[in-house]
Order: C-alpha cells, then sequence, then structure tokens
C-alpha cells in the first residue's frame, strides 16, 4: 500500500528520497481522508504482476474526489474530523488535493524532492501563502494517457496531430508570455513603490540617499513577493550585487544566498539565472573574507558553468578567474598564477582587445606577479591594466583606481616610496568622492598609503594613518575580519616595530593573535597570521 512505483518496477533503480515522499504521501493521504489511495483488501485480491500494474500506472482519486465517493466510510472519516462528508471534501480540494498527488506522482522527477520540500509546501498551505504543488497540465495529462494506451491513440490522432501540436505550442507560448508580462508588472510595481519614498510629497522634506532606498527595498522583497518566489529572487540577486558593489559584503551575503537557493529549487541548478547568482554569493563571501566557503561555491558554479556553457565561454571564465582570486588571497599563489595566465589566454582567443574582463586578466596576472616579488613584470601588466581601463572605462571608474592603487603598490615594493606616495593619495582621493570615505576599497588604500608612508620613516603620519584605517574596520567589518587583523599587524610591525616601539608593537600583535585564536581556533588562517607577526617581532 506505500510502496512507489520504481519500488514495484524491480527494475534494480536506486531509491532516493523521493520514494521516501512517496510513502509520506499515501500517509498523508490516510489522514486527510481516513483512507489509502488503493485500498488493502481490493489491491490483495489481485495478483503480484496487478498489483504492480496499478502501483505503476493507476492514478488514485484526489482526497476530495475519495471523500466525495466512499460512502459511508466517508461520513465514519468526517465524523472523526469533526465535519460532514461535503465540509471535508471542500477543505481538500484544491492546495491539499494538490500537495498531495505531487507526493504520489508516478513520475519521481515530478515529486517534491525532499520531505522538507513537502513540509515547506504544507507550511504555505497554512500560512494561507501559494503552494508550488499546483494541478497537473493538460500536457502532462495527455502525455501520460498516451503512455498508457500507446497503440489506440497512435492510430485515432494521425489525423489530428498537426493540429494538436500546433495547439499545445500556442498555448505553452501564451502561458509563457503571460507569466512573463504578469513577473514584469510585478518588478515594475516593486520598484515604483522603492523609489515613492524619495518622491517630496512622501520624504516630507527628508534627504533620502541611495543607500535608504536600497536598504529599504531590502526589507520589503521579503514581505511583499513571497507569493512570486523567481521575481523574488531576481530582486534580491540584483541589490545583493549592488550591495557588493557598495562593499556591504554582509547585506549581499543576506540576500544572494536565498536567491540562490530560490533558483535552484525553482529551474535547476545548470540555469543561467543560478549560475549567476551562486557566482554573486560566492564573490560577496570572498570579499567579506570567508575564502573557505566562497572557494566551495565558486569551484561548484565552475563545474556547472563548464558544464552548462563550455570551458571558454565569457562567464565560465570569469568564474576560473574568481576561482583563482581566492586561490590568491588564501596564500596558494603559484595555482592561482597558472589559472590567472589561463583565462588571459582564452579571453584573448574569445573576447575583443578592450573588454573589460580582458583588461582585467592583464590586471590580475601584473598583480600576481607582484605578490610572487616580480615587482618590475608585475608593474609592466599593470601599466598596461591602467592605460586600457583608462581610455576605456574612463580616469573615475572603480576599475581604473583598484589597478591605479595597485600599480602604486608595486612602486613602493620596488622602494620607489615617493613615486607611490603621489598616486596612492591621487586614487584616496577620488575613491572616496566615488564610492564614498568608507568604502572597504578606500580602506584598502588608506592602509597601502599608511604602509608607503612608514616605508620613509615618517612613522607618526602612519601610525595616524594606520588607527583611521582600524577604527574605520573595526566599525564597519568587526574585530575579528581578517582585514582588521592584518592592519593591526601592520601598524605594529611597519610603525611600532620600526620605530623602536617594541613594547606597542607587542601588545597589538598578542591582540591579533588572541582575537584571532578566538574566532577561528589555534589552525584557522588568521590565527597563523597573527603569529607569524608575532615570531617576526621576536625575531
Amino acid at each position: 500500500e506505500y510502496m512507489s512505483p520504481e519500488q514495484a518496477e524491480m527494475t534494480g533503480l536506486d531509491v532516493d528520497t523521493r520514494t521516501d515522499v512517496y510513502a509520506l504521501g499515501v500517509m498523508l493521504y490516510e489522514l486527510l481522508t481516513g483512507g489509502l489511495p488503493f485500498e488493502s483488501k481490493e489491491l490483495r485480491q489481485a495478483g503480484f504482476e496487478e498489483i504492480r500494474r496499478r502501483i505503476r500506472e493507476v492514478d488514485p482519486p484526489k482526497p476530495s474526489t475519495k471523500v466525495r465517493t466512499q460512502g459511508e466510510h466517508s461520513t465514519e472519516a468526517a465524523k472523526n474530523r469533526q465535519t460532514d462528508p461535503g465540509k471535508l471534501a471542500s477543505r481538500l480540494q484544491g492546495d491539499l488535493d494538490w500537495i498531495v498527488m505531487k507526493a504520489l506522482e508516478k513520475d519521481r522527477t515530478r515529486r517534491y524532492g525532499t520531505p522538507s520540500e513537502l513540509s515547506a509546501d504544507l507550511q504555505r498551505h497554512l500560512k494561507h501563502e501559494p503552494v508550488l504543488a499546483g494541478p497537473p497540465s493538460a500536457t502532462y495529462r495527455t502525455r501520460k494517457f498516451v503512455r498508457r494506451h500507446r497503440f489506440g491513440v497512435a492510430v485515432a490522432s494521425l489525423a489530428l496531430l498537426g493540429l494538436a501540436a500546433f495547439g499545445v505550442v500556442m498555448a505553452i507560448q501564451a502561458t509563457t508570455i503571460a507569466r512573463e508580462r504578469d513577473r514584469a508588472e510585478r518588478v515594475s510595481e516593486f520598484l515604483v513603490e522603492l523609489f515613492r519614498v524619495s518622491d517630496p510629497s512622501e520624504a516630507r522634506g527628508n534627504s533620502i540617499t541611495a543607500r535608504e532606498v536600497l536598504d529599504r527595498g531590502a526589507q520589503r522583497i521579503n514581505k511583499e513577493l513571497t507569493k512570486d518566489p523567481l521575481v523574488q529572487a531576481q530582486m534580491m540577486d540584483t541589490m545583493g550585487h549592488v550591495y557588493t558593489n557598495l562593499g556591504l559584503y554582509p547585506r549581499a551575503v543576506e540576500l544572494i544566498r536565498p536567491a540562490t537557493e530560490i533558483r535552484e529549487h525553482l529551474i535547476g541548478q545548470e540555469d543561467p539565472l543560478t549560475l549567476q547568482s551562486m557566482h554573486n554569493l560566492g564573490w560577496a563571501l570572498r570579499r567579506e573574507g570567508h575564502l573557505v566557503e566562497a572557494e566551495t561555491v565558486v569551484a561548484r558554479a565552475l563545474k556547472l558553468r563548464r558544464q552548462a556553457l563550455g570551458k571558454e565561454h565569457p562567464d565560465t571564465l570569469s568564474t576560473l578567474n574568481d576561482l583563482a582570486v581566492i586561490y590568491q588571497s588564501e596564500g596558494r599563489r603559484e595555482e592561482a598564477g597558472k589559472i590567472f595566465l589561463e583565462v588571459l589566454q582564452a579571453r584573448r582567443r574569445v573576447l575583443g582587445e578592450n573588454h573589460r574582463d580582458l583588461i582585467m586578466s592583464i590586471h590580475n596576472l601584473g598583480f600576481d606577479l607582484l605578490q610572487q616579488g616580480k615587482y618590475s613584470e608585475g608593474e609592466k601588466y599593470l601599466r598596461e591594466a591602467v592605460e586600457a581601463f583608462t581610455s576605456t572605462l574612463g580616469k573615475d571608474h572603480p576599475d581604473t583606481l583598484w589597478a591605479q592603487r595597485n600599480l602604486a603598490q608595486a612602486l613602493s615594493a620596488q622602494a620607489r616610496y615617493q613615486e607611490a606616495e603621489a598616486p596612492h593619495r591621487e586614487v584616496l582621493e577620488t575613491q572616496r568622492r566615488v564610492l564614498g570615505p568608507e568604502h572597504s576599497d578606500v580602506l584598502s588604500t588608506l592602509s597601502m598609503l599608511a604602509e608607503t608612508v612608514a616605508s620613509e620613516g615618517r612613522y607618526d603620519e602612519a601610525e595616524l594613518l594606520f588607527k583611521d584605517t582600524l577604527e574605520r574596520q573595526r566599525r564597519l567589518r568587526g574585530p575579528a575580519h581578517l582585514a582588521t587583523l592584518m592592519t593591526m599587524q601592520r601598524l605594529a610591525l611597519s610603525v611600532y616595530q620600526n620605530a623602536g616601539r617594541y613594547g606597542e608593537a607587542q601588545n597589538v600583535l598578542s591582540a591579533a593573535h588572541d582575537i584571532a585564536r578566538a574566532k577561528g581556533g589555534e589552525k584557522s588562517p588568521e590565527s597563523f597570521e597573527a603569529a607569524y607577526g608575532l615570531a617576526c617581532l621576536y625575531a
């Protein structure tokens, strides 16, 4: 009575959690109606092969239909549920019929994938929210009928095949067009309401910033778009990407993670939209400093994009590039360098010379060479990237500023401190104007400027710059963030140690070591970094 069709097939097909979903669906059917989809007595009177055939091919009546047709047993079942047969059938009709029949689908690919998905749809019903289950389409019912009566249908439908196919296609197209139109209208309504706060009649003279508009929109997503989860995921992914560009990485992750989960559940893991969300999530996690999780997410997105799009599709190369950036952040420079070179060569074949992604690959390879200590070679690539970004994107674009800053770092690494200080200050001033004073890129540039000033022996000025950076990082990213701990290390070693203020250096490094161990334990990357700083001081 509880056996799934794939078990009844006995073909050696592996069963999985969808078989459990089928059994749970039978139990839910029994709880709702007081009877089984296939009654025990009737089922057991049939021969073994007939039992298997019914389980595999015969659709049980919907729960509401069962209640209406089982006579005296329905009266007793309804009485046990403190109602009458008519009211019970009415309550079951609709959501509960759809949920049960989705759990009992013969084709397991159309069932809920896991018991938790079945549970979630029941919760939606209880909360009076739209359920994911729905009535089987006419196309699906027709396909099942044809499968059961192949010969008869083949003979009867030859003359009507062309007309039927045309009708089905037109119906599907009309449904798709209507659905996309409705989604576009919902997005439009949401955006209109989102920007209404900046209307003078709504703002009443108050100044409304773009960040406030974004924050209010993010708060409303979970309240106003639950009826269309795909639209909800679209807005979450878009707003999360904007938060990433603003340097607000925790808020970005909060939005992009559920967007990825919704899209993966509804349209599949290989859909381009799902893969884009996965890519965006990995990048936000990397910028927030969660390198292990970022690597896992980006590596999965890369595997799926290679399968779905091919190895040299621009999106695949973009994800491969991000994986190399994560390797670089983890200190795996040899692996990162090989990937950067591979991506650069592929992008030269696939993209135009002035394409932004190709210029970024030139920059990334230059920065990687800089990290390896190959300063002059890295400087050459970084100069090429700065010139290309300036001519294609303009001198104030964040990518141009990022490349200029890293070029200044290459000069500083070659002890050309005075030559490096001017571009550092110029980039810092422009970044503050373009990105805002507390963007993560601004704080990185401020820290690099402090390092350059310290290298020139101006320790008091460098100390002020480092402390300014630390104060902002602690407020924005927290005291245990890797960037915060690295700034503490630079303050201690570049300023206090070089100025002979060893006690102050030890206090700062010991504090960083304690914070790192409390956050991730003795063997975390942050703890190793902090321990290395202390070792340098003792040395």
